[in-house]
């Protein structure tokens, strides 16, 4: 038999919660079978779970003493046929071959395995043998299926096409496992919440397809939910189901989760839509904005984004690996994540574009009293020629951040200034001391610290806090503009921070996706709040 679907549309699902225990219930010894483009290991048998907790397996019919221990049998092609063989003259087998159609995407055309696996299937067909074969694939590959199987034509008649559900069917879907199970379940979601739950679903899919994907992971955060009401008005459906990428991606290391994030944002387009990439096209993508990512944890990030999250499906076709995300619902929570990593790299590449300049600047300098030394001769002019050049450097360089960055200009100025008063670097003072005049400016605070994210002033306006990308929260005397004290704790950068109405308390937030709050007289930490998945802002 044919069971063919999109992807998505519940063909697993049948088969474990419908199929299995049916053929269980009329004597059927079912078999999950997949294959694999490996000489002598071609196909996989993977056993069923007996229990939702899967810590027990049905017993196999295929299986034999020397498998050992384990869920996966691998056998090569004449050891599953014999065994077939064998199981069919003791049971009724039941050959589930999931996701057949990786016979023809992990195979080549012309491949030897695929053609001998082929012909050992059409054989076991043909013959009286009490088995039965059920294929499950994806409807896009039902034509290329069939030419594979022409030999048994009776199967295009032995098919079910699984459909998507239609969205006035969302309610019974969701009461479907209570009512069917009365008892079964601890606690249940209850009616009103399954109307609202079914309405805002209905809303999201419109006239399109319902993705039970969605449907089932929305379903499933509210049912483990200790007041799923109130979750689902807080949170609604986006919402719950970017909580679930948030925590697939928590349990990443932040290493890893920014490889992973970068990968995802290359596999959704600009316009907002699922963008099919090959591994090599992916690397090389993000490394074209991200260099200081290795390879090796690309590899990772993907293998893992793929295998544990489920948040990536792959495909291979001939000899490439294709990628996409899983889910429509994902690419909202990728092209915000997109836009913070694009914010973050404009940060990384100002700081590389500003030390450019600064060693430009020296390298001049240096260069200039080799120069100045070779030429003259003399120690004392060589190193006059090296402080004009820097002086003359710097002054240069503040001429640049001008409008943009009045206080980077300054700063420049005033540092030409002390290593040469020459015209050059007076100018370049009085020039950047009037754009600081034009743009507001009345005082310069640093620290050595890296970029500035966030700036708060106190309510009775004595104390200033900052935000940085170092992960501080460095505290000033407004007055004097000196540093009065340091808060340490968040792991990242600083993203914002706040003063109390009353004064005496400091929150702050970050990339670690807590909200830090801090006595702002003893400057210690006095609470942290968690629960947001990922980066928080204002």
């Amino acid at each position: 038999m044919f069971l063919y679907g999109d992807s998505g549309n519940g063909k697993s699902s049948l088969v474990n919660a419908g199929l299995l225990p049916r053929a269980l219930e009329l004597g059927f010894s079912p078999v999950r079978v997949r294959v694999q483009p490996r000489a002598g290991e071609e196909l996989v048998i993977e056993q069923i779970a007996a229990t939702d907790a899967g810590n027990e397996l049905l017993p196999c019919v295929l299986a034999s003493d020397s498998d050992g221990e384990g869920a996966r049998i691998v056998l090569s092609i004449d050891e599953f046929e014999q065994r077939v063989r064998a199981a069919a003259e003791l049971h009724q087998p039941l050959i589930v071959f999931d996701q057949f159609e990786e016979i023809l995407t992990l195979f080549d055309d012309a491949a030897e395995p695929r053609r001998a696996l082929v012909e050992m299937v059409v054989g076991l067909l043909r013959e009286p043998l009490a088995v039965k074969f059920l294929f499950a694939f994806r409807e896009d590959y039902l034509g290329r299926v069939k030419q594979l199987l022409a030999a048994q034509p009776q199967l295009v008649d032995q098919a079910l096409r699984l459909g998507p559900p239609a969205a006035q069917s969302l309610e019974t879907i969701i009461r479907g496992p209570f009512e069917r199970f009365p008892g079964h379940y601890e606690r249940q979601l209850d009616g009103p919440l399954i109307r609202r739950l079914g309405a805002a679903l209905a809303e999201r899919f419109g006239s399109g397809e319902v993705s039970l994907s969605e449907v089932q992971t929305v379903c499933l955060r509210l049912w483990q939910a200790p007041d799923p009401d109130a979750l689902l008005a807080a949170k609604g459906v986006q919402g719950l189901l970017e909580d679930e990428l948030g925590e697939a991606l928590d349990a990443f290391t932040p290493d890893l989760r920014a490889a992973a994030i970068a990968l995802l944002s290359e596999m959704v387009t600009a316009a907002g839509t699922r963008n099919v990439v090959s591994a090599e096209d992916l690397r090389q993508r993000v490394r074209e904005d991200n260099a200081d990512i290795p390879v090796a944890l690309l590899d990772e990030a993907l293998d893992r984004l793929e295998r544990d999250s489920k948040l990536v499906r792959r495909e291979r076709r001939r000899d490439l690996y294709l990628y996409e995300i899983t889910s429509e619902f994902l690419v909202p929570w990728i092209s915000h994540r997109r836009e913070e990593l694009r914010l973050v790299q404009e940060r990384r590449r100002e700081r590389r574009r500003l030390r450019i300049v600064a060693s430009i600047a020296v390298a001049v300098a240096v260069a200039a009293a080799i120069v100045a030394a070779v030429v003259l001769g003399q120690r004392a002019e060589a190193q006059r020629q090296a402080s004009n050049a820097t002086s003359l450097a710097l002054a240069a360089s503040s001429i640049e951040p001008l409008q943009t960055r009045p206080e980077v200009s300054l700063a420049l100025a005033f540092e030409a200034y002390r290593e040469r008063a020459r015209p050059e670097a007076s100018g370049a003072v009085v020039r950047a001391l009037l754009a600081a005049r034009r743009s507001g400016l009345r005082g310069v605070l640093a620290a050595d610290a890296g970029p500035v994210s966030a700036v708060a002033f106190s309510p009775d306006s004595k104390t200033i806090a900052s935000a940085g990308e170092d992960g501080t929260v460095r505290l000033w005397n407004a007055t004097t503009r000196k540093p009065i004290g340091r808060l340490t704790g968040h792991r990242g950068f600083v993203s914002d921070v706040a003063f109390s109405p009353d004064n005496k308390t400091i929150a702050s937030a970050g990339e670690d996706g807590t909200v830090r709050l801090w006595n702002a007289t003893t400057r210690k930490p006095i609470g942290r709040l968690t629960g947001h998945r990922g980066f928080v802002s204002d």
